[in-house]
């Protein structure tokens, strides 16, 4: 499984949204915020991706970082930069 992949998985499964997200035609870049195009996700989801991040990859995001969670891709990237592969 490629890393967008398990961080797609990571979001959907912590976030409950098994039944809004088609994972065979999701586009890794769409925003996980905006309404209109993206999945419209809250202040109190981003708290549960912070979560994820740390338990499912270790990788502790700091605060000032919150543009990670822009979409799958930028938190897929961000985790191979911390991570060093």
């Amino acid at each position: 499984m490629q890393l967008k992949e398990k961080v797609l998985k990571m979001v959907i499964e912590r976030l409950g949204l098994e039944d809004d997200i088609d994972v065979n035609n999701y586009e890794y870049d769409m925003p996980l915020f905006e309404t209109e195009i993206g999945l419209g996700l809250d202040s109190v989801d981003v708290l549960e991706l912070f979560v994820g991040m740390k338990k499912d990859f270790g990788i502790k995001v700091p605060d000032d970082k919150k543009e990670v969670f822009k979409s799958v891709t930028t938190m897929s990237d961000y985790i191979l930069q911390v991570s060093g592969e």
